[in-house]
């Protein structure tokens, strides 16, 4: 081989090497500007989701706030009295009244506190440990809202309606304005919770949108929903089937009147026989998404779902324990301002009864809030 074909060879080897990188760096260019392409769509939809929530939360905050104030202001005095006795109907004369104001207090605070993680994830759209923690805080506030809202709202309906199989009077008839005043304050109460759930909801969307799980990371976190799972499942069961069994007659009774008292002469107690079962079938049909968490531990969408559901759920259980709990709570001290009777006196083992099915979905409820925050420890290990 001559001199000017070896050069020929090394001339030819050498444009191809250039031809390759040149390829290369095109090729590399073209991959980054789809990318950037990709991206940039992703990140205007959560900064659009992040600005909804902070409005969401702007919501929620003159919702409970409006709340506290109108049943914290509340209070009304008969134009009729004696030198000795002035009626009068304030909000501090009933606990539940008064653990309504806390809450929705209690919430409004949060709430303002949360704005500035809110204005963080606009900022930084692609945040997952602040989500995380808006999720967390937003389904305790969540259950703490619904728990004095509903609690109220129990006590509002018998102010309103009576009941006549306790000798528990309607006090509206003589405070209407008092009557008007506080269930007005409800509104703007069960108008936050809708919005927390919302907000949530949004949080969940996007929270851990493109994400790429890390597999066998969260088997165990798997396993110990389930286990939770099941315990929620055994004191919802229990709870509905204690509070719907209840019922006790007096040993006395006249030819024409017989003592008896049964859980479905309190519509809060229906509702929270109701509110248990609702939730007992929903954690049965919860464990099949559980057990494929167990097998397949990468999965996010479907945490995404048990985390909507579960905090729902949440939601409806809450409510169903704190009205009956405020009946129970009236029945064993009643209300001498309200002019209330405690019926536990006559009715012990009815109260004993009614008092211990509460127990089972008190739990079920720490149990909820527990899965939601295993579900989001999950996801936010992924």
């Amino acid at each position: 081989m001559t001199l000017g074909s070896i050069g020929a060879v090394m001339l030819e080897a050498t444009r191809r090497e250039a031809l390759a990188k040149m390829d290369g760096r095109i090729s590399s260019a073209l991959e980054l500007g789809a990318a950037s392409k990709g991206s940039a769509p992703k990140n205007a939809v959560n900064r659009g989701i992040a600005i909804l929530d902070f409005i969401l939360r702007i919501v929620a905050i003159v919702g409970t706030l409006g709340s506290a104030i109108a049943m914290g202001t509340t209070n009304q005095t008969l134009p009729f009295f004696t030198q000795f006795i002035r009626f009068r109907a304030k909000y501090t004369d009933l606990p539940s009244f008064t653990f309504f104001v806390v809450a929705s207090s209690v919430v409004t605070v949060y709430l303002v506190l949360s704005l500035a993680v809110s204005i963080f994830n606009i900022v930084n759209s692609h945040a997952q440990g602040s989500r995380v923690l808006l999720i967390i805080f937003d389904t305790i506030m969540l259950g703490l809202l619904t728990a004095g809202a509903s609690a109220a709202a129990s006590i509002v309906y018998l102010a309103h309606k009576g009941n006549t199989k306790t000798n528990w009077f309607a006090i509206c008839q003589q405070f209407n304005s008092f009557c008007e005043r506080i269930s007005g304050s409800l509104i703007g109460s069960f108008a936050g919770v809708l919005v927390l759930m919302k907000a949530g909801a949004l949080e969940l969307g996007n929270a851990f949108k493109g994400s790429t799980p890390q597999a066998g990371v969260n088997r165990g976190v798997s396993i110990l929903d389930f286990i939770l799972r099941i315990v929620a499942l055994v004191g919802t069961l229990a709870s509905a089937i204690a509070m719907g069994t209840t019922n006790e007659t007096l040993p006395f009774f006249t030819q024409f009147i017989r003592f008896r008292a049964q859980y479905h002469d309190l519509p809060s107690f229906t509702f929270f026989v109701v509110a248990n079962s609702v939730v007992s079938t929903y954690l049965v049909l919860s464990l099949a998404l559980s057990i494929l968490h167990i097998v397949k531990s990468g999965a996010q969408g479907t945490r995404v779902v048990l985390i909507f559901f579960d905090a729902g759920m949440l939601a409806l259980l809450t409510a169903g324990a704190s009205a009956a709990a405020a009946i129970v709570y009236l029945a064993h001290k009643g209300n001498a301002k309200a002019n209330w009777f405690a019926i536990c006196q006559q009715f012990n083992s009815f109260c004993e009864r009614i008092s211990g099915s509460l127990i089972g979905s008190f739990a079920a409820i720490v149990v909820l809030v527990l899965l939601v925050l295993l579900s989001a420890v999950a996801l936010s290990r992924s």
